[in-house]
């Protein structure tokens, strides 16, 4: 789990009982009604209400038909994770070997048929890697320590990356379709993205590390990030290689309060140089918007302006914040996931009362095209 989904999970633990519901495509999210769109084209597809703060944790998409979103509830309560499988005929839940109190923090997918999910117990950590193959889901992995990320290629190259920076954190963990293996030089790495077998990103707090084959290469970004001070921790939470010549990385400074600046970093197949930065808040993801450009999901937490949620529009070296069919103030967005080929993205996350995640949730589901 990021730092990012640990504060939202310790926030929705003290959440009380909420009035039991229903799944809705048509209509009950707080200040936005489900097909309503945004003037940006971001749209509420799928609402759900609960009576223990649900919120939707995780989402992947392998196509315009094709996706699985994950509910979750209380972190570390009774309820089970639930699972939404997106199909020719829309978004229905499905079933899922949920344990209670599991969390979904991280899905990936390389096809219909190959789709991955990370499930963090609390207080834990378990992490249980689990597996949908087209017809069941299945347990590929437990660890006794917390997972962050994952990275999958196809049904035989899938990467595993740990939360946290210390001797104890999980590092980067490979999946061959035999066996699982722990290359020393992958510590420490917390996110990744590839496109070969011989050809996978990574990020790890101030560096980014390239995958050849082999053993992973680690180059310090440091001198593209804010510099560190009593107040600022800058480091990087994801990355996304879009080709051998465009790969993209994102952090934020993690000045207090507020968060932020949000960094994005760029690769050219030569020299990584830093391609935009602005803004508060903690960015937890960055995908490729279909049309040349990205999306980053940034929320904010702080004693000041409480809880609001943001949808970053990265094109032309500039960060612009996406208008939303729900007001920034009453929701916030875990994880976001593009469909390749396409121009359609899924967001993830929950609506709420104003500035606060506790009162009045609904997991809430956005696209956009």
């Amino acid at each position: 789990m990021t730092g990012g989904r640990a504060r939202w999970a310790a926030l929705l633990v003290s959440a009380g009982a909420l009035a039991a519901g229903g799944v809705t495509a048509a209509g009950r999210a707080p200040a936005a009604a489900a097909g309503r769109t945004g003037a940006g084209g971001w749209r509420v597809a799928l609402s759900v209400s609960g009576h223990h703060a649900p919120y939707f944790s995780a989402v992947t998409a392998t196509g315009l038909a094709s996706g699985w979103a994950f509910e979750g509830f209380q972190f570390g309560g009774t309820d089970r994770a639930a699972a939404f499988q997106l199909t020719g005929s829309g978004w229905h839940k499905a079933a899922f070997p949920g344990r209670p109190g599991e969390l979904i923090t991280w899905a990936a997918a390389s096809s219909p048929g190959n789709v991955w999910a990370i499930a963090e117990d609390f207080p834990g950590p378990v992490t249980r890697v689990l597996r949908w193959d087209g017809a069941t889901w299945s347990v590929a992995r437990k660890f006794r320590r917390a997972a962050g990320g994952l990275a999958v290629l196809g049904p035989r190259n899938v990467w595993v990356f740990g939360f946290g920076f210390g001797a104890r954190s999980l590092g980067a963990r490979h999946w061959n379709g035999h066996r699982w293996t722990a290359p020393p030089s992958g510590h420490g790495l917390v996110a990744g993205s590839g496109r070969a077998a011989g050809d996978v990103w990574a990020v790890g707090g101030r560096l980014v590390a390239h995958w050849n084959g082999h053993r992973w290469a680690r180059t310090s970004v440091a001198a593209l990030l804010p510099r560190k001070s009593t107040d600022v921790h800058p480091r990087l939470v994801d990355i996304n290689e879009q080709t051998p010549s465009s790969v993209w990385a994102v952090g934020s400074g993690y000045r207090k309060p507020g968060g932020g600046p949000v960094v994005v970093l760029h690769y050219d197949g030569h020299r990584w140089s830093k391609a935009a930065q602005g803004g508060t808040g903690n960015p937890w993801q960055i995908v490729p918007d279909g049309s040349g450009g990205l999306w980053i999901p940034v929320p904010t937490i702080d004693g000041i302006d409480g809880a609001t949620g943001r949808i970053v529009h990265v094109t032309g070296g500039h960060l612009a914040q996406a208008p939303l069919p729900v007001s920034p103030e009453e929701i916030s967005l875990q994880s976001i996931a593009h469909a390749p080929g396409t121009t359609r993205s899924f967001a993830a996350g929950f609506t709420h009362a104003r500035f606060d995640p506790i009162s009045g949730a609904r997991a809430v589901l956005l696209q956009i095209n």
